[in-house]
């Protein structure tokens, strides 16, 4: 992947790796992120790449916008941040959109009495159940997911872009919210 790409979420969990492959691969990096995680050498021993910063809340449509003002991209790359929000702002602004969400768009991940048995499927395929409205937080979450995946798909589909979306099935390593 070459050319200009803007990694949401870039100073995240994941973000760091994934500017670094890119620009491995020659392309032109930009970061968009909150501000409240910029990298030092405390957690980043290695140094984060010199890349150009963006601050924005990638929550919300208008915080997007006013940052970005008239800029496109060849990619966006966005690991962070609501992803119907960004397919929507970015629909027109890019040539490709890869967003990468998680596995709670399977039924039974977060919850694991949704689904019959009880749990998510191991290795879960395309065309396994997904999560769907329920009385918990937990459903309400996995829902969310699987509308965010839909929506930019949906983008995809209707040209805004090529849209390609990956799951994580966990986050591991020295970001991890969950301290591995």
């Amino acid at each position: 992947m070459t050319g200009r790409v803007l990694v949401v979420g870039g100073t995240g969990p994941t973000g760091p790796d994934v500017v670094r492959l890119l620009l491995d691969r020659g392309a032109d990096v930009t970061v968009l992120h909150r501000g409240l995680h910029e990298p030092d050498a405390r957690h980043e021993p290695e140094g984060l790449p010199d890349v150009p910063h963006m601050h924005a809340d990638p929550h919300f449509a208008d915080h997007l916008r006013a940052a970005l003002g008239d800029r496109s991209f060849d990619t966006v790359v966005a690991t962070y941040g609501r992803m119907r929000v960004l397919a929507e702002v970015f629909a027109g602004r890019c040539e490709r959109f890869v967003a990468v969400g998680g596995n709670p768009v399977h039924a039974g991940h977060l919850n694991r009495h949704a689904t019959f048995p009880t749990g998510m499927r191991l290795l879960a395929g395309e065309d396994s159940p997904r999560a769907r409205p329920g009385a918990g937080d937990r459903d309400r979450f996995a829902t969310r997911v699987r509308e965010a995946e839909e929506a930019v798909l949906a983008a995809g589909a209707r040209g805004a872009f090529a849209a390609t979306y990956l799951r994580y099935p966990m986050v591991y390593g020295r970001r991890s919210m969950l301290g591995f």
